[in-house]
């Protein structure tokens, strides 16, 4: 039971968000918690569906689609439910700290993974073809989620009960999680973007690198090879829009995140809910980010051509279904 003076402190605390700035924020929440479920969803049941779609490559697409959703539909919903409690049991506090640093912790290592299974698959294709069986990508999604299962609840366990805090105290609550958050940024999450920037940088450089040594071996430029044919032209403008589309990628993959460990730093040392502005900054920049993985991953997915054609399928089909009403009918 709460201590006089820790009621007199309850009864003094306010919620870090006006009613206004808390509609705003569950809205925005709900608008992307949809679309990744939605989105991610359609990608998961059109790998499963089409045998052309299940390789290993796919697989891990997949696997990083489930992260997408556990983030879209647990990790924003706990952030917001944490932040407007003004009392916490350990149950509660352990299942907020574990359910936030579980789905971001899966994103990036799934991440991570698809990212190295890109360069692999450029840089060594033959021997990718060669060692990457589906035993062997059973393997490498078991590792990625037990060591988030099993990191997270571990993090989660000792946050919890060796943190030396006062769960009835809001303010103190939610700056140990803020402090947790910052730990998981600089352990797992910093060092997760740093591999996928060089991974992603890797590859461009490979794909320009591939695109040089081919022109080297034409007689002429590629430009002035069949200056007429649309063919050639088309080969040229996929080429450098594959390689744009890796680069914006990567540049606001850095955009996103990267600010969001520095109001993670900035909260940690001031303190998180003795200023309101802060609490305001980090979920825009939360959401920026979040925004960033579950719309950036999606749209690389849609423009690969095998799955935008089944989009377009999908979009045709339901369209002819939304209009297939008799006509006689009101």
């Amino acid at each position: 039971m709460a201590s006089p003076t820790n009621s007199t402190q309850l009864e003094d605390q306010e919620p870090p968000y006006n009613p206004l700035q808390l509609a705003i924020l569950v809205t925005l929440f709900i608008i992307i918690g949809l679309s990744m479920l939605v989105g991610y969803l359609w990608v998961i049941v059109t790998v499963a569906r089409n045998s052309h779609l299940r390789t290993v490559s796919n697989s891990f697409l997949a696997s990083l689609s489930v992260a997408e959703i556990f983030t879209g539909v647990l990790g924003q919903p706990s952030i917001i439910v944490f932040v407007n409690l003004q009392t916490f049991s350990q149950i509660s506090y352990f299942f907020s700290v574990w359910v936030v640093s579980f789905c971001f912790v899966g994103y990036f290592l799934n991440a991570v993974l698809i990212a190295a299974d890109k360069w692999f698959k450029i840089s060594h294709p033959f021997v990718y073809v060669r060692m990457m069986t589906r035993a062997k990508c059973a393997v490498c999604l078991a590792v990625v989620w037990g060591l988030a299962t099993v990191g997270t609840l571990l993090g989660a366990v000792g946050q919890t009960f060796l943190s030396n805090i006062s769960l009835e105290n809001s303010d103190a609550a939610y700056t140990s999680l803020v402090s947790g958050t910052l730990v998981y940024f600089y352990v797992f999450i910093l060092p997760s973007i740093v591999i996928i920037m060089v991974f992603n940088c890797l590859i461009v450089r490979i794909a320009r690198r591939q695109a040089r040594a081919i022109a080297a071996d034409l007689p002429v430029p590629p430009r002035q090879l069949n200056p007429g044919d649309p063919q050639n032209a088309q080969v040229e403008v996929n080429h450098r829009k594959s390689t744009k589309q890796f680069s914006i990628f990567l540049f606001t993959f850095v955009l996103a995140w990267v600010p969001l460990a520095v109001i993670l730093y900035v909260m940690s040392f001031f303190g998180a809910l003795s200023m309101v502005s802060l609490n305001v900054v980090f979920l825009a920049f939360s959401t920026v980010a979040v925004g960033q993985a579950a719309f950036g991953t999606f749209i690389l997915t849609i423009l690969q051509p095998e799955f935008r054609q089944i989009l377009k399928l999908n979009l045709r089909y339901v369209g002819k279904k939304l209009r297939c009403f008799p006509r006689g009918s009101q």
